[in-house]
């Protein structure tokens, strides 16, 4: 929501493909002419650009395994949003089987291997530096594209 506030408000020129694109849409709706989108990100199960992850030495290996668990998103209604849809569409209740924690993509490596996160719906290059470092291990692969449609394009 900052970055599409700070288009609008005219404090920067241009913001990368994760503006987010739903927001992005809306701004654009309520105010013609004053966003131009260029390029849009998105994914698909064979390109993914997001999955949740847990620890890699965790005994959980599916999504159902994080009733009772923290799962770390990045903040704002958006991925609130679609976090919540891809816990329900799993039978999962976001804030009541699964509590989300809003956290700045600087902070969602950090969080899981620390333990203050049980779980991360992480994006790149968040996936990518959990693999490489063996922090975590992905339990649901390409999670926005296999449960709300694929291919995927809201980042």
């Amino acid at each position: 929501n900052q970055l599409i506030d700070a288009i609008m408000a005219g404090q920067v020129d241009f913001t990368s493909p994760s503006g987010a694109m739903g927001i992005t849409g809306v701004a654009d709706f309520k105010n013609p002419g004053k966003v131009k989108i260029y390029v849009a990100a998105g994914d698909d199960e064979k390109t993914p650009t997001d999955s949740i992850f847990v620890k890699s030495d965790s005994s959980i290996t599916s999504i159902q395994g994080l009733k009772g668990k923290k799962l770390g998103t990045l903040p704002g209604i958006q991925w609130r949003t679609i976090s919540t849809y891809i816990l329900a569409k799993n039978n999962l209740v976001a804030n009541k089987d699964v509590t989300l924690v809003e956290l700045a993509p600087s902070l969602q490596v950090t969080a899981l291997a620390s333990g203050e996160i049980d779980a991360l719906l992480a994006l790149e290059p968040m996936s990518t530096t959990l693999k490489a470092k063996g922090i975590g291990k992905e339990i649901l692969h390409a999670a926005a594209a296999t449960t709300i449609a694929n291919p995927f394009c809201a980042k």
